[in-house]
């Protein structure tokens, strides 16, 4: 597999022949993100395994209407776990692997698994036709808002950024972006570089929430870009169910050490250095397809809905400490799990020691 990050790295020094969409504008900003981000490239076959885990939780029903409410209920879940190891982080995938895997296991669920009929025909988009390499430059704002934006390698040759960038959260405090009313799909030119909260785009499926969004980017107002944006269409729903997993310590990795590629490229008049990253891999149990592992990974992490309050946590390389603020988890249609009231009581015998203490200062 291309090693997606130094491709984009170096495509960043010459945009206008090196990058395809609005990356030619951003092309620095997306480089110093680059630059500071903790980098993942997920082999063959955690990138197929990553597909398993986004379709795991939708069943062999026949009915369309209660399979975008179990997919809605799961992406929820996903959501509010969806939090980034880092504050900036890459994520890189085999585009055709997790192609492969879709094919091979959720073709016959397809359409029901985006909840729209027209949602192009993974039987007929042949395997060539899909970006070799993708990638997902992540990072936080100090809000804990979350952003995604993504890149794929095209023809081996390009890098390719979407018009579309995505943002959620894993808490429910009001976002105060604008929302799409009723069935309203055409966006106003005035919206353009403004987010907008629906789920529909990001993650394939219509339901209630405004904690996950997308901006469509303003270069974009004079271009056809609806059929780019209508093929990435519910890419998102990967990136929570990967995130969700990976927090829950639910999905068995092994992560390695990838050294920088030897060599250096010439960019801006000097000889630069390429970046170094962390190869992901999965440990799959003997004699158990990686679909059948999804479908035990996703079950353990489903929980009765239940509060959780907030909390500090080490980060991933217990490197500094993250506030993560108080937040629900778990499905509801398991039932609620109601905590009694915290109340902090006064050990036994501590009022005789406040009064030895007391004595004691007094002396």
């Amino acid at each position: 597999m291309s090693n997606l990050d130094n491709q984009f790295l170096e495509a960043t020094f010459k945009p206008t022949k090196k990058i395809i969409g609005g990356g030619q504008h951003d092309a620095l900003a997306l480089r110093a993100k680059l630059y500071s981000a903790r980098r993942f490239v997920l082999d063959p076959e955690m990138s197929g395994f990553m597909a398993d885990l986004s379709c795991a939780f939708f069943s062999k029903a026949s009915e369309k209407n209660s399979m975008r409410d179990i997919g809605a209920a799961a992406v929820e879940d996903a959501r509010r776990l969806a939090l980034l190891p880092f504050d900036v982080t890459w994520i890189e995938y085999d585009g055709r692997a997790k192609h492969r895997h879709l094919c091979a296991q959720y073709v016959a669920l397809a359409d029901r698994v985006v909840g729209d009929n027209n949602f192009r025909d993974f039987q007929k988009t042949k395997e060539e036709d899909v970006a070799p390499v993708e990638g997902w430059l992540c990072w936080t704002d100090p809000d804990q808002t979350f952003h995604a934006q993504t890149i794929s390698l095209l023809n081996n040759k390009y890098c390719g950024v979407l018009p579309v960038r995505y943002h959620w959260r894993i808490d429910d405090r009001p976002t105060g972006w604008r929302r799409l009313e009723g069935d309203q799909r055409t966006i106003p030119s005035s919206w353009f570089g403004k987010p907008i909260a629906d789920p529909y785009l990001p993650v394939g499926l219509d339901y209630e929430t405004d904690q996950i969004g997308f901006t469509i980017a303003p270069w974009s107002i004079n271009y056809n870009v609806a059929p780019m944006i209508e093929d990435w269409k519910g890419s998102m729903r990967f990136l929570l169910a990967l995130q969700a997993c990976m927090n829950s310590e639910s999905v068995p990795t092994v992560k390695a050490y990838s050294p920088r590629p030897q060599g250096r490229f010439s960019a801006g008049g000097q000889s630069r250095a390429f970046l170094d990253f962390t190869t992901v891999k999965i440990k799959l149990p003997k004699n158990v397809t990686s679909a059948e592992y999804a479908v035990r990974i996703v079950k353990r992490t489903r929980h009765r809905r239940h509060e959780v309050r907030a909390f500090l946590r080490k980060d991933r390389q217990g490197e500094k400490r993250i506030q993560v603020r108080s937040h629900f988890r778990g499905d509801a249609s398991l039932g609620w799990v109601v905590h009694r009231q915290y109340d902090v009581e006064a050990a036994p015998g501590a009022t005789n020691m406040n009064n030895y203490a007391g004595n004691k200062q007094g002396e």
